[in-house]
């Protein structure tokens, strides 16, 4: 262990020097072994030391002479002697041996290797934990006891987190229900006006209908001042006039509301008066009807309001019942955070026949992977496109029969690595359908001809390129599962059955002496290996004849300055063969008039190969054009030594890059990270992950990804609630658990830009739909 900060600097004194130094400092190795001595003090020591403190507690007496021992030791072994601590401890001085032994014990078990610490949870009178420890001491009360230390601070945490979640979820709750009774009581004062209206609109109609007379007497009085074109003020001027006469209809008059065409009377009622707004246009039995028209109106709407806040509250109350079962489920197991591995941070995915295949996201991802990765018996794959990536699949098989090679990738292993190497590529978004290629490791080096440098991320190239059949641009996007020691088990036991009996099958088969096709070769790339190998045989033949013809001649080439020439052949051979993996594939535009004239001598010498050709010229004294060698962009190396001296090879096979990444030795883990599991593996954690389709065609949960239009989030998300939507059958509620924990960082990381996913029209319809409804 290496200490990271101090809380406080302690010095101590050298007993030899007498100098001063500090204990510990910032990066320093702590050994803990050297701490764990606890220098225990004499019972004689503590024995005086009572004898001297009075009236101090015993348990303030052994804190006193037991200093390098924690507290919580003390009160344990005060705990197991029947003594609380408060005691006097010179009261007590005769049990003190007995605390002194049982102290002494504790330290020689901590100070055991072999000893395997208690654990202990104190718990609140509710059933909440409050602290953990490896003593009892103040955890007595209300305590739990576990075998060992870890146990208890695992079950403390992990009912922590649960506590947390309940907390969080408690709170969701109660603003949800304080919000609903806010709408709530709301509605209910609104019912409630409306039913007062009602009984009030009923009652003024009433007043009306008994004062039918005094009403049509006082709205003629009105209507009659208006007609003589008195003002308004002018009308109330009269009408106060007639009310100091002690008139009876002006005295019904409380107020003119003129300008909504409306008169207030105090109309007598019983032993009451009543103030009603009576309508100048209208007669007596007219405004009665005014007002049963309005009850009749706000008793509808108060029919509509009553119904509306019923259907609100039930989808309300169904809405949290939905959110409280969901929860519920994703809260029934809580999911561990898992170890993320290494290859996560760069593109990677795990090929049909088991093999790490990984590759960088930009340029010094590759130079590292490259450098550190790449091993004899592994193979390189790229592409020769702009953006395209350096992949490299791992071989994790070992060496057979005592040999000192390890088995060959099988080729659609290599099919699908030049396949991701071109989905992440520029092609991806110019949609070109193209060839990849591959070649060995021991054909990767990081210098060019010349021995110059070249810059991050550019390779060179060693010997033949192996081209693999076009590509579509097709992806697959899913999740894989991490299953338990026991299901990894099965499954390598199983994965190494069926390598075997392949094997066994590709090289075991002297029966009839037919070689069988590998079954990871598919039907179309049999066809054309086929059709590759008849040309090959045609070819032959083709060679051997005009050699044959040739030699008949009996005519000597002439005879020319060899060293020369063969110095420059084996210069033109060696810049041939080095080829940078940035190089742009695209002819060059051909000179006017040239193209008819190479078309007519390709026809004349179609049959020619290019060793006839040159055997041919040789024997009619021409000299055979030099082949021309370009290396189209390539960038310009960086001089690390001056041109006298020769520079510095740095391959990947230098010694100072040997340090292994972390957990590649053997690749154990690929056989517990899976795409379909069954019933009955244990699945501890998931990892989203990209690969081309037809690697994902055997996985639970993938969907297929095509070139588009969708960003990453978005397309994460459909292809998120594609998948869930379309295994709800099959899906188990631990797997979509493992499904929704997933991040939405973790997501993005996988997809590799714009796409368009491809699914059932019907289930992606319903997805894009309740997407949009998420977002409203």
């Amino acid at each position: 262990m290496r200490v990271i900060s101090l809380i406080r600097e302690v010095k101590v004194t050298d007993k030899n020097t007498g100098e001063e130094r500090k204990l510990l400092t910032v990066g320093m190795v702590y050994d803990a072994l050297s701490y764990q001595n606890l220098n225990l003090p004499s019972e004689e020591v503590l024995l005086e030391h009572v004898a001297s403190a009075g009236n101090e507690s015993v348990k303030n007496s052994l804190r006193s002479v037991f200093k390098t021992v924690a507290a919580e030791m003390i009160e344990s072994c005060l705990k197991k002697s029947g003594l609380h601590g408060s005691e006097k401890a010179c009261e007590v001085k005769d049990q003190l041996p007995g605390v002194f032994e049982l102290i002494r014990e504790l330290a020689d078990k901590l100070n055991s290797q072999d000893y395997e610490m208690p654990g202990f949870i104190r718990k609140s009178p509710t059933g909440r934990s409050i602290e953990f420890g490896p003593l009892l001491g103040s955890l007595s009360l209300n305590s739990s006891q576990f075998d060992n230390f870890n146990s208890a601070a695992d079950e403390y945490f992990y009912q922590l987190e649960e506590t947390k979640i309940k907390d969080r979820k408690r709170q969701v709750e109660d603003a949800v229900v304080k919000k609903f009774d806010a709408i709530r009581r709301e509605q209910e004062s609104r019912i409630s006006s409306l039913e007062t209206g009602i009984k009030n609109y009923q009652f003024l109609a009433q007043v009306i209908e008994a004062n039918i007379k005094p009403v049509e007497e006082a709205v003629l009085v009105i209507n009659t001042g208006l007609q003589n074109e008195l003002s308004w003020k002018d009308l109330e001027a009269l009408i106060k006039v007639e009310q100091s006469k002690g008139r009876p209809t002006a005295l019904l008059i409380s107020k003119l509301m003129l300008i909504d065409f409306l008169i207030q009377l105090k109309l007598p009622f019983g032993s009451e008066s009543v103030l009603v707004e009576v309508d100048i246009r209208l007669g007596g039995h007219a405004n009665a009807n005014r007002y049963y028209e309005m009850r009749k109106n706000a008793m509808e709407k108060l029919a509509r309001t009553r119904s509306a806040f019923e259907q609100a509250m039930k989808s309300a109350e169904a809405k949290v019942r939905a959110d409280s079962k969901k929860d519920k489920r994703r809260d029934q197991h809580l999911i561990p955070k898992r170890k993320i591995l290494w290859f996560e941070k760069y593109n990677w995915f795990i090929s049909s026949d088991a093999h790490l295949v990984i590759s960088g996201k930009d340029m010094h991802q590759n130079e590292y992977l490259v450098k550190r990765l790449l091993k004899p018996g592994d193979v390189y794959a790229h592409a020769d496109l702009p953006g395209a990536s350096s992949v490299i699949v791992k071989n994790h098989r070992k060496p057979v029969d005592g040999s000192d090679t390890a088995p060959e990738i099988p080729h659609r292993t290599l099919v699908e690595a030049g396949s991701f190497s071109l989905c992440f590529s520029k092609a991806w978004d110019a949609k070109i359908v193209t060839s990849a290629w591959w070649v060995f490791a021991r054909q990767v080096s990081k210098t060019a001809p010349s021995g110059e440098f070249l810059p991050t991320g550019s390779f060179m190239i060693r010997g033949k390129k192996n081209f693999l059949p076009p590509s579509p641009l097709i992806l697959g996007f899913g999740f894989m599962f991490i299953l338990d020691e026991e299901s990894s088990a099965k499954r390598k036991a199983s994965r190494l059955a069926k390598e075997a009996a392949r094997e066994a099958d590709i090289t075991g088969d002297d029966t009839g002496g037919v070689v069988r096709k590998d079954p990871t070769i598919s039907v179309r790339e049999q066809k054309y290996m086929d059709q590759l190998l008849d040309q090959s045989e045609d070819l032959e033949e083709y060679i051997t004849t005009t050699t044959k013809e040739v030699e008949s001649l009996q005519i000597e080439p002439t005879k020319t300055r060899k060293p020369e020439k063969e110095e420059k052949e084996e210069k033109i051979a060696r810049a041939d063969a080095f080829v940078d993996i940035r190089t742009d594939t695209r002819a060059g535009a051909g000179t006017r008039g040239k193209h008819g004239k190479q078309k007519k001598i390709k026809e004349k010498y179609r049959h020619q190969d290019d060793e006839e050709r040159k055997m041919r010229l040789e024997l009619l004294g021409s000299k055979a054009k030099q082949p021309e060698v370009k290396m189209v962009q390539l960038p310009k190396p960086v001089k690390l030594a001056p041109a006298k001296k020769t520079p510095a090879k740095i391959t990947v096979e230098d010694d100072t890059l040997e340090e292994e990444l972390p957990g590649i030795g053997e690749l154990g883990y690929i056989d517990s990270i899976v795409g379909n599991p069954v019933p009955e593996e244990v699945t501890l954690g998931i990892i989203a992950a990209a690969a081309p389709f037809s690697v994902m065609q055997h996985y639970k949960y993938r969907v297929k990804l095509l070139p588009g239009n969708l960003k990453r989030g978005t397309a994460a998300k459909t292809a998120v609630s594609l998948m869930l939507s379309e295994n709800k059958s099959l899906g188990t509620p631990r797997e979509r658990d493992l499904i929704r924990s997933v991040t939405d960082t973790e997501l993005n990381s996988t997809i590799p830009g714009k796409v368009r996913i491809s699914g059932s029209g019907v289930e992606l319809s319903k997805v894009k739909k309740s997407l949009k409804k998420k977002k409203k």
